[in-house]
């Protein structure tokens, strides 16, 4: 066997470039599907609950409106008694004046046609 068969490791050439370090990436936190869907869930259970307390408050007001009309209403409806002798004399103090002179202007016209 020749000098040539001998088991030395090659030589690591000096010339060739070194490869790039490459920071690992900052690990960045993944949700599981089971906390997504967690926090959906809360998400739209919130937004129920808002929009059950404005429906309250708004059917709440608006019965309060309406019950404050309806007072109102009663209020200004109920007539005040009258008197009957008050009936009699403002009946009595009626002046009825004769009932021709308020015809007379529409005889005229009458026979003019």
């Amino acid at each position: 066997m020749g000098p040539n068969n001998t088991n030395t490791p090659p030589i690591p050439n000096a010339a060739a470039p070194k490869a790039p370090t490459v920071a690992p990436a900052p690990a960045i936190p993944v949700e599981t599907p089971k906390e997504s869907n967690k926090l959906i869930l809360w998400f739209v259970l919130g937004l129920m609950v808002i929009a059950v307390l404005v429906g309250g408050t708004y059917l709440f007001l608006s019965k309060q409106q309406a019950v404050d009309l309806k007072q109102q209403t009663l209020k200004t409806q109920t007539p005040a008694p009258v008197v009957q002798e008050n009936l009699e004399n403002d009946l009595n103090n009626i002046s009825i004046d004769d009932g021709s002179k308020d015809f007379a202007a529409v005889d005229q016209d009458l026979q003019q046609l």
